[in-house]
């Protein structure tokens, strides 16, 4: 079942910086999809793969698929 952003960061141990670093997507635009102030669609494919790519990264496998994530 796909879980919000800030629900797997939350889970996972991740913060917004350590996921801007890895995925090269600025802080404000992760905060705002954390926070709820970006509509999933407004949201480009290529930066929701570089967000789910950046977290199995940092987690240590490919626990994740974008469909897993809710961008929203």
């Amino acid at each position: 079942m796909p879980r919000f952003l800030k629900q797997i960061l939350e889970e996972e141990g991740i913060s917004q910086a350590q996921l801007s670093r890895v995925s090269s997507v600025s802080t404000t635009t992760i905060n705002k999809i954390c926070t709820k102030n970006l509509n999933g669609s407004d949201i480009s494919p290529t930066t929701k793969g570089k967000l789910t790519k950046a977290i199995n990264k940092l987690v240590g496998n490919m626990t994740y698929k974008i469909q897993d994530i809710k961008f929203e």
